[in-house]
């Protein structure tokens, strides 16, 4: 669509990106651990099969960290209202040069803030990792009161009694 240079127009509130930020990751070979959750089906020989997710995705909270860019570097069109809702027009092949571009620099770019965000903190090959700070922050946004020093003497306890 990009090549086409089509025109993208989304309209809503809560607009998350502009359909190329996906493609964006997939150019740069930013790579995510992927699961192996899915759907199974059956196929045409009877066999049951899981369809899993082929492509990179990203955490819908961490593109709208694009939309300012959009707009400051030629690939927002246009933005107003279709009826109460709002609306942008961007162009499919600006949006995706400056993704490149900005990603290209900084990979960690659409990650989303939320420090108990499994897919920004941990699935990608650039994310941080620290998996017992992640399961920490998760914990206390869902457990309010713990104490980082608590939880990780408890993780420690938990962790050397699974290995024995």
């Amino acid at each position: 669509m990009a090549k086409l240079n089509a025109k993208n127009l989304t309209i809503g509130e809560n607009v998350i990106g502009v359909g190329t930020t996906h493609v964006a990751i997939d150019v740069l070979e930013l790579n995510r651990k992927q699961t192996n959750k899915g759907v199974n089906y059956i196929n045409e020989k009877g066999d049951i099969k899981l369809a899993t997710i082929n492509w990179n995705g990203g955490c819908a909270r961490g593109f709208p960290k694009f939309i300012p860019l959009y707009k400051e570097k030629n690939g927002l069109i246009n933005e107003g209202k279709i009826g109460n809702a709002k609306s942008i027009l961007t162009s499919m092949k600006n949006t995706l040069d400056i993704e490149i571009e900005v990603l290209k620099e900084n990979p960690k770019f659409f990650l989303c803030d939320n420090p108990a965000c499994y897919s920004c903190r941990v699935s990608w090959e650039h994310s941080e990792k620290k998996q017992i700070k992640f399961i920490f922050n998760w914990l206390k946004i869902n457990f309010k009161g713990l104490s980082y020093s608590r939880f990780k003497n408890f993780y420690k306890v938990i962790y050397k009694k699974q290995k024995k």
